[in-house]
């Protein structure tokens, strides 16, 4: 039986996104998706409203969040307490004392990857939909060399962004764990738009020195839907 799966959404709890949990999981349920990973920025509230919102018995929700660290940014699945952001080998050791996955997200973006770090990594993000060809093809080539697991992360912080992209699991065990890491695959994907990116940015830099205000998210929210349609695609 296939699993179809959201994987490295943000929402409001991250300071660079808009996109509000009840509106990923609508979106989740509505197309016929059986998990949905919520991972914010050095937080697990989002996935905890998700979890909260979620009424749907096929969709489940994998609570995670994405830390930053001295070398990048690594993701954690299936946490079940906050994390402390700052030393990788710390936030990796709690990821895992939590029986959680280790995910590297982008790596391209890493300021150093090396074989310490890859031993403890359980997945990479193969693809990531705001990533360029020749960090998604670097993305590869790492997982290939170190024998790693690829994930699709939409890396979504927008709705327009849950819609680039899925990973199908062609079979699946009752241990969700399990089928992430050792089931059979296809990353559906399309590439993103720079223009969300450039919004994430500002978003941030308002809401880092003070001066995001309660209307801005709505005025931002209806920008995203005149921006130009994603072009592309790839399997």
């Amino acid at each position: 039986m296939n699993m179809k799966a959201l994987f490295h959404i943000h929402t409001r709890y991250s300071p660079d996104a808009l996109l509000s949990p009840a509106k990923a999981l609508k979106y989740a349920q509505d197309n016929g998706f059986d998990v949905l990973a919520v991972t914010d920025h050095d937080t697990l509230a989002g996935a905890r409203e998700a979890e909260k919102l979620n009424k749907s018995s096929r969709l489940s929700i994998i609570t995670g969040a994405e830390y930053s660290t001295e070398k990048g940014h690594i993701i954690g699945l299936f946490l079940k307490d906050d994390i402390l952001p700052g030393n990788s080998v710390d936030v990796i050791s709690a990821i895992k004392s939590q029986g959680g996955l280790v995910v590297l997200p982008h790596p391209v973006r890493l300021k150093e990857v090396d074989d310490e770090l890859m031993r403890h990594v359980d997945i990479v993000e193969g693809h990531n939909c705001r990533v360029d060809s020749a960090g998604n093809r670097f993305a590869m080539e790492l997982a290939r060399a170190y024998d790693k697991p690829v994930l699709l992360g939409n890396d979504a912080h927008f709705a327009g962004e849950l819609k680039l992209g899925a990973v199908e699991f062609h079979n699946r065990y009752d241990d969700p764990r399990k089928t992430i890491l050792k089931a059979q695959r296809t990353l559906h994907v399309k590439s993103s738009s720079h223009h969300y990116k450039q919004i994430s940015g500002f978003i941030h830099s308002y809401r880092q020195y003070g001066l995001y205000i309660a209307f801005m998210r709505e005025f931002m929210e209806k920008i995203t839907k005149f921006l130009p349609k994603p072009t592309g695609s790839g399997k």
